[in-house]
């Protein structure tokens, strides 16, 4: 069992820590302005903060209903990017459309939507803020929070390591 679950860590391609925690009033953002907009709209509590606060310097960020791509309901028009193909398919796209939306799934944020689309709990606590690790098909993406990993007994076990 411990193996199948270090097999399982080593195998993650990235394990994103997530927090929900309230940006603090600090406001020094390190991202180009470009994309404050989208921060501020995938961060509704930095959002809300700014807000509400008279020292952010970033209000005009704020309500501008900007989206990266890879969430659910980001319509086409708010994207950060719309992909232009301007060459043919070459047969393996049917129209200009499929091509596009080949293109936004391979190689844009669509790839991601995906893939977030794919996530299934792998452990999760049954306390509210308690830890959780998470996997989308073929461990192509994890994120978790809150994991303790023993390393202790890793070179006593029986069987042989595959992964020195």
């Amino acid at each position: 069992m411990k193996f199948c679950f270090l097999s399982l860590f080593i195998m993650c391609i990235i394990c994103h820590i997530r927090t929900d925690d309230v940006e603090s009033e600090d406001y020094e953002l390190n991202l180009p302005p470009e994309h404050m907009a989208y921060y501020f709209a995938s961060h509704p509590a930095a959002s809300n903060a700014c807000k509400e606060s008279d020292h952010c310097p970033y209000k005009n960020f704020i309500g501008l209903n900007k989206c990266w791509g890879y969430e659910k309901n980001c319509p086409v028009s708010q994207r950060f990017s719309i992909p232009v193909c301007n060459r043919s398919s070459k047969g393996w796209a049917k129209s200009k459309q499929e091509q596009t939306d080949t293109f936004f799934k391979q190689g844009d944020f669509g790839y991601i939507r995906e893939r977030m689309d794919e996530i299934i709990p792998i452990c999760a606590s049954k306390h509210k803020n308690g830890s959780f690790f998470e996997c989308a098909k073929y461990m192509r993406f994890c994120r978790g929070k809150h994991i303790m990993f023993d390393f202790k007994t890793l070179l006593e076990l029986p069987e042989p390591m595959r992964y020195h």
